[in-house]
């Protein structure tokens, strides 16, 4: 995410990039970034490198999940798609029904993702809440008029 911001924010130009240098570098940056967050939301945040992973779902409700979470984490591609910029470009309408398009298709994706982290949270952590080895003592307090606490 920092990465896509700086490369969204940077003006490339003032290094002596050409436009299409430019959009190339901030191409392979989000493509980077992609890349990064969907491995991470894959192996960690659902659990799916774990061999003896325990399941509520069938098994194809997975890799469908996972295949829907890395279609629609690049929906992003659809803005450097000429058609979608003409399309966009065309009217504010047509601008404003992307942005609800897109700004929907994310909204499925982290229900999605919220649904397998939770339920991968759940199995491979049920009683068990990250218990620590060490918790720190209470503070000993004593009422000024009294007995202690």
């Amino acid at each position: 995410t920092i990465l896509v911001s700086i490369l969204a924010a940077a003006r490339l130009s003032d290094l002596g990039l050409s436009a299409g240098e430019t959009q190339c570098v901030r191409i392979v940056g989000y493509v980077c970034a992609t890349v990064y967050a969907a491995t991470w939301d894959l192996a960690v945040d659902f659990g799916l490198n774990v061999r003896d992973r325990r399941c509520l779902f069938p098994g194809g409700a997975y890799i469908a999940v996972a295949a829907l979470d890395v279609c629609l984490r690049s929906t992003w591609l659809l803005t450097y798609l000429p058609d979608c910029r003409a399309f966009v470009k065309a009217s504010s309408l047509n601008s404003e029904c992307f942005s609800f398009a897109i700004g929907t298709l994310e909204l499925v994706r982290r229900a999605l993702w919220a649904t397998i982290r939770l339920e991968h949270e759940h199995l491979s952590n049920a009683g068990r809440f990250r218990s620590v080895c060490w918790v720190p003592p209470l503070e000993h307090r004593r009422r000024p008029d009294g007995p202690d606490l």
